[in-house]
């Protein structure tokens, strides 16, 4: 899967447009996930490759089971579920080319074991339309005692040495779309030409050691910075240190006190206070580093609202809303820019 933060939406059908996707709605939908799991595994068996683990949903719908108790009408954008694939191995090839690989034979594989099945609830046609290679979107339909509809399945992808920091990395503010705090993450890795994405925090160097940004491709390598999701604060912190000077690193009072954000319930609150955090240790270094964009604290944090900022105006522009014909759609799309614009002031507020 290409690095990429959760977008809210389900648009790559219009049949799925006309569904609200309801607490019920995704638990059906994970029934059917679940029968698909159990025969696709016994067909990995038979051929002789590793089984999967279809994980969970992510994103939007992580509280699922909790609002069919306590907000049963709560309507989401769409359904995110993380999987989590083998690693099938050429010793000739790099870890990231065994991973996308394994990803490309086993949706490949997927794909043609649905077609030879035949499931009634999946539209293998919109289905093949909508997936890549290495990432697959299945349209589903559900059916609840409210009726039924289809809605679409975006396979999030996972291996085991990433499992916790996926999970966690895509477990959204509860009630809030996940593109709010992704785009946070995203934002703040940028800032040091890192990745804060779903195979943990990662930088790119060059073959003389030195980071580069992490969207460049050709002659770099890719490094595992931390996937630790208690600490990786304190280790983004860290590592740019040491990375800007030689100085023994010293963290502020300020991250040393910072609880961390709650695997299970982060909040935009808590990931704010980290960043202000680690740009508290930072300032105590001469011009914010020697290798870091930042001369000042103040430079730092405004240039991050500014790129925030930037990153939720876009996602109000998005050219996918335009997709939206039904009532239900338009309604979904008005609101989504309601909440980007929220939290353009919100973050903004908490960091300055």
């Amino acid at each position: 899967m290409s690095e990429k933060f959760l977008t809210e939406g389900g648009w790559a059908s219009l049949k799925t447009q006309t569904t609200l996707i309801k607490p019920k709605i995704i638990k059906n939908a994970v029934e059917k996930i679940n029968q698909i799991e159990k025969s696709f595994n016994k067909h990995l068996i038979k051929i002789g490759f590793p089984e999967m683990e279809f994980l969970k949903p992510v994103g939007s719908g992580t509280w699922y089971e909790k609002d069919i108790e306590s907000n049963p009408d709560k309507v989401y954008g769409d359904i995110d579920y993380n999987i989590m694939y083998p690693v099938l191995k050429d010793e000739q090839k790099s870890e990231r080319e065994n991973e996308l690989n394994t990803l490309k034979i086993y949706n490949a594989e997927l794909l043609s074991f649905l077609k030879s099945e035949k499931f009634d609830f999946i539209d293998l046609e919109e289905s093949e339309q909508a997936s890549k290679p290495t990432s697959v979107k299945l349209i589903l339909k559900v059916e609840t005692e409210e009726g039924e509809g289809w809605v679409q399945i975006d396979f999030i992808p996972t291996h085991e040495k990433y499992k916790d920091w996926t999970v966690f990395r895509y477990t959204p503010v509860y009630g809030v779309k996940g593109f709010v705090l992704g785009n946070l993450y995203s934002t703040f890795g940028d800032m040091f030409d890192i990745s804060i994405q779903g195979r943990g925090v990662r930088a790119k160097f060059t073959a003389d050691d030195k980071i580069v940004s992490y969207a460049k491709r050709k002659d770099v390598e890719d490094r595992l910075v931390t996937s630790n999701p208690d600490k990786f604060m304190h280790e983004i912190a860290r590592f740019v240190w040491e990375k800007s000077t030689d100085q023994p690193y010293k963290e502020s009072d300020s991250l040393k006190k910072w609880k961390g954000l709650d695997k299970s319930n982060p909040t935009i609150e808590d990931l704010c206070a980290g960043i202000k955090a680690i740009a508290d240790t930072l300032s105590q270094l001469d011009n914010f580093g020697t290798v870091i964009k930042y001369k000042s604290k103040k430079q730092f944090i405004d240039e991050l609202i500014e790129a925030y900022t930037s990153k939720m105006q876009n996602t109000i522009d998005s050219k996918k809303f335009d997709k939206a014909e039904s009532e239900q759609a338009i309604n979904a799309a008005e609101k989504t820019k309601a909440l980007a614009r929220e939290y353009i002031e919100k973050v903004t507020d908490l960091l300055k």
